[in-house]
């Protein structure tokens, strides 16, 4: 096991996770945004315990859980197509996981 180990030290690239990075590497303006939306619509129905909040609380959930899905997944479709000219980024997405 302690030889499997020095290989991985020696052969894969590392790269320093910074301790301020909130955000997923995938994430963009629009889906920040969207999620303030979403906090701001959760805490407004919080706050009057209605019906119509609650509705539009879920509606901006589900925009968003669908927004992050399609970012994700093109993220990763550009990441997989870009891995062999380009490993450090492969190795620094599957480590901050």
């Amino acid at each position: 096991m302690n030889i499997f180990e020095d290989a991985i030290h020696q052969f894969i690239p590392t790269s320093k996770l910074s301790k301020e990075r909130r955000k997923k590497l995938w994430m963009n303006r629009e889906a920040l945004a969207m999620h303030r939306k979403k906090r701001k619509a959760w805490k407004q129905y919080k706050l009057t315990k209605s019906d119509a909040d609650h509705i539009r609380a879920c509606q901006v959930k589900n925009e968003l859980s669908k927004l992050t899905r399609l970012l994700c997944k093109e993220f990763e479709k550009d990441l997989a197509q870009s891995v062999k000219c380009g490993p450090e980024a492969f190795w620094r997405y599957v480590t901050a996981n």
